[in-house]
């Protein structure tokens, strides 16, 4: 079982704001701040599963990694395609909202972040 997976951005700015646009349908907030390293986002504040973005530009450098990619559960189909929408404002297309055969009455929904995330 994970606990979480953090992500390397070059901007933690632009990566929350893609984040808190993208992930609000689904019930996922910002859950702790790093000040100008990054931040948390979960279910609730202390949640043990979360995605984490973190500035790693200026330790060295950072690479989007196209062979990963981070999956958020929605409550309904409706909430995949408001969170689409929402992160279709800063992030691009990578897949529309719909059904995937690989898992019955599973909707999915894919957008590459800013910093080229899928």
């Amino acid at each position: 079982m994970l606990d979480h997976v953090s992500i390397g951005v070059r901007n933690s700015n632009e990566a929350d704001a893609f984040l808190r646009c993208g992930v609000a349908s689904l019930g996922i907030v910002r859950t702790l701040d790093f000040e100008h390293r990054g931040s948390d986002y979960g279910s609730m504040p202390d949640t043990v599963r979360r995605v984490g973005v973190h500035d790693y530009a200026g330790v060295g450098g950072f690479s989007p990694l196209r062979g990963m990619h981070v999956c958020f559960r929605a409550p309904e189909s409706g909430a995949v395609r408001a969170s689409m929408a929402a992160a279709l404002r800063r992030g691009s297309d990578d897949g529309a909202p719909g059904p995937r055969l690989y898992i019955i009455r599973y909707c999915a929904a894919f957008v590459i972040d800013p910093d080229g995330h899928p």
